[in-house]
């Protein structure tokens, strides 16, 4: 557990936006800095969830109320429920094609599952377009007319910099490779 904080230096510290690893836990008549926020129940279950929709075995619909069922504040899942609702659009398609062997999306899908058997805080800045397809992203003729292109431009901007993007949602190169040659880990359930 942290060192104790007044209400003050709290709220200066929980500024909305800012990038954090730690969250901050109201303990009694002051806050104290915990890790973050890693649900070592929920991450294995969605993991499974993202293996099966990878599959075709469920719908993206079927993948979205699951981690609803979580109830789980990890950030990361927030992220990946993002992602998924986005390739998805409208419709309630099977994602298999798009997660096929041989694809960039394959690999993507199994680093983002890689990632939900760790203990690794998800470091990331919130930010509203769907983290693991920001690199897609190309202003559709609307973005321009409403002048959404250039926020959007700065936005991903600001995200890329936070860390490196090719191996998201590890936020280091370094974190995803010591992982990857893990040769057991720690959970089960994907």
């Amino acid at each position: 557990m942290g060192r104790a904080w007044t209400e003050a230096e709290a709220e200066s510290y929980a500024k909305p936006g800012r990038m954090r690893r730690e969250i901050l836990v109201k303990t009694g008549p002051d806050w104290r800095i915990m890790g973050g926020m890693v649900d070592r129940v929920s991450r294995p279950k969605a993991a499974a969830l993202l293996k099966k929709l990878a599959l075709g075995r469920i719908t993206t619909d079927e993948f979205e109320i699951g981690l609803w069922e979580l109830k789980s504040k990890d950030p990361v899942l927030v992220a990946l429920d993002d992602t998924i609702a986005e390739m998805a659009g409208d419709q309630d398609p099977s994602l298999a094609p798009a997660f096929a062997r041989g694809t960039e999306m394959r690999k993507r899908v199994c680093r983002w599952i890689l990632f939900l058997r760790t203990d690794l805080d998800y470091l990331w800045p919130a930010e509203r377009m769907a983290p693991g397809i920001r690199d897609f992203y190309r202003p559709a003729w609307y973005d321009k007319l409403f002048r959404l292109d250039k926020r959007m431009l700065k936005s991903n901007i600001r995200f890329f910099a936070a860390g490196d993007y090719e191996v998201w949602p590890f936020l280091r190169k370094g974190d995803f490779e010591r992982v990857r040659q893990e040769p057991h880990q720690t959970w089960k359930g994907a």
